[in-house]
């Protein structure tokens, strides 16, 4: 649909702005998808980009990628939130010990449900305490993750998909638990677990690493795919409580602040379009 889109806005001579919210092809268990998503970018991605009068990335982990693929270097402008929607008006009233960990996605292999289960097991096995278990989200995985947990031990609520609303409770004072390795240019979810008062324990994965440069919220972070260094970061969490950011320290992401921003990257592009 982008390639349309390029190929409409040159018929009718308007300049074009192109988003790429991934970081990567298309990661799945199906080679087959794998191969034509990989295809697909190589020769129709490649072509959009360079086509393009302004090529936005949503995260340095997405422009990186937009360089490799195309050779484009794209304007980062991060996705955003509406953060009076996320952020809890008072402390977390979790205890040192008791918090709970959090699951928040679909239910397919690349979210990284059997991690969050494997993870889930070692931090209760090594705390030796009833922590609550929460897995937020569905998918075509979930009766297999339902067996997968039973077969850990591991008591879990599971809550399908939950509106923002009824998920911000669940994430105030816990330990959001993210081993997704999709190929996710920025991933909302971890912003979004902080902005709630949630720690977050993830991979490197999407905005995860820029979150941690910026000091908002605690966050840590461990290479793709460690699910014994994930559970290690999640029983270090679980032993603290750690402050909310405050509005200061996310207003950048939130979305009066993200649409001026982009805003003024449209009338740059239909003011001055780029050579060639």
């Amino acid at each position: 649909m982008s390639a349309l889109g390029i190929r409409l806005a040159h018929r009718i001579r308007v300049p074009v702005v192109h988003t790429e919210h991934g970081a990567g092809s298309v990661i799945t268990s199906s080679r087959l998808i794998e191969a034509s998503s990989r295809l697909v970018d190589q020769t129709m991605g490649r072509w959009v980009l360079r086509s393009a009068d302004r090529v936005i990335a949503v995260s340095e982990e997405s422009a990186r990628f937009m360089h490799a693929l195309g050779g484009v270097d794209a304007i980062v402008l991060p996705n955003g939130i509406d953060v009076s929607r996320w952020m809890p008006s008072d402390r977390p009233d979790t205890l040192p010990g008791r918090r709970p960990l959090v699951f928040v996605g679909r239910v397919v292999a690349e979210k990284g449900w059997r991690d969050f289960l494997d993870v889930a097991a070692a931090v209760r096995l090594g705390s030796g305490a009833d922590i609550p278990v929460h897995v937020v989200g569905d998918g075509p995985d979930l009766a297999e993750a339902k067996l997968y947990a039973a077969k850990r031990s591991v008591p879990v609520m599971w809550h399908g998909r939950l509106d923002p609303a009824d998920i911000v409770p669940l994430l105030r004072g816990s330990v959001y638990v993210n081993p997704s390795v999709a190929a996710e240019g920025f991933q909302l979810t971890q912003l979004e677990a902080l902005v709630a008062g949630a720690s977050v324990v993830t991979y490197e994965v999407g905005v995860a690493s820029e979150l941690a440069r910026s000091g908002v919220g605690d966050i840590a972070v461990v290479p793709r795919g460690d699910a014994a260094r994930l559970a290690e970061a999640a029983g270090r969490a679980i032993a603290r409580i750690a402050a909310p950011p405050t509005r200061d320290q996310v207003e950048r992401w939130d979305w009066d602040n993200v649409a001026g921003q982009y805003a003024r990257i449209l009338r740059s592009a239909t003011s001055r379009r780029r050579p060639g």
